[in-house]
C-alpha cells in the first residue's frame, strides 16, 4: 500500500514545490533535494492481529487495548496493522 500512496502523492508533492517556488520568486538556483526512498513494507501482509484487553480491577471495564504488531518494522507496517484492526469483520 505504501507504494500506491507514493505513486499518488509524489506528483502532487512535486507540483506543490513547483508552485511554491513560482509564487515565492525562487530563482531555481538552489540544488534540488535528493529523492527519498519510500519506507519498506513488510514482505507479506500480517495474517492476524494479536491484542490484549486490560480490565479495570474495580469495575471490570476495558480500560486499554494493547495491539501487538510484531512484524511491523516501519510506519507502513504499522499502517497495515491499523487497517486490519479497523476492517469490518
Amino acid at each position: 500500500m505504501t507504494e500506491k500512496r507514493a505513486a499518488i502523492f509524489k506528483p502532487l508533492g512535486l507540483e506543490i514545490v513547483r508552485r511554491t517556488d513560482t509564487s515565492t520568486g525562487s530563482t531555481g538556483t538552489a540544488p534540488s533535494p535528493q529523492p527519498l526512498e519510500p519506507p519498506t513494507t513488510p514482505r507479506e501482509a500480517p495474517q492476524g492481529v494479536h491484542g490484549k484487553r486490560i480490565q479495570c480491577e474495580k469495575c471490570d471495564h476495558c480500560v486499554a487495548l494493547l495491539i501487538f504488531a510484531d512484524e511491523a518494522r516501519d510506519q507502513g507496517g504499522l499502517e497495515d496493522y491499523a487497517r486490519l484492526i479497523c476492517q469490518p469483520r
